[in-house]
């Protein structure tokens, strides 16, 4: 199933469009931040980390998607001591 189908219901609640208008628009530019990453440390000690992101968590799936503005969309299953971390990143730089 297209992760866009298979989460549109969530990503309705996250990004506050209907889920039909993100089934056939898809997800927009101005819905990934530059300065926002997500990472995801497993309880091996890998760790993953996906710039210009966001993610979801469904509980009821027992799965976290992340959404990449990049490099697509990428399912993990929730497991026991899985963290999630966002970072926003904000830079003022006067001149």
């Amino acid at each position: 199933m297209d992760k866009l189908a298979e989460w549109a219901e969530e990503l309705a609640l996250h990004l506050g469009r209907p889920a039909d208008v993100i089934l056939s628009d898809g997800l927009y530019a101005s819905d990934f931040s530059v300065g926002s990453s997500v990472e995801l440390h497993f309880p091996d000690g890998s760790e993953a980390r996906f710039l210009h992101a966001f993610h979801i968590v469904s509980p009821a799936k027992t799965k976290v998607c992340v959404f990449t503005e990049h490099c697509g969309y990428i399912t993990f299953d929730l497991q026991p001591d899985l963290a999630i971390t966002r970072h926003q990143k904000t830079v003022y730089m006067h001149e």
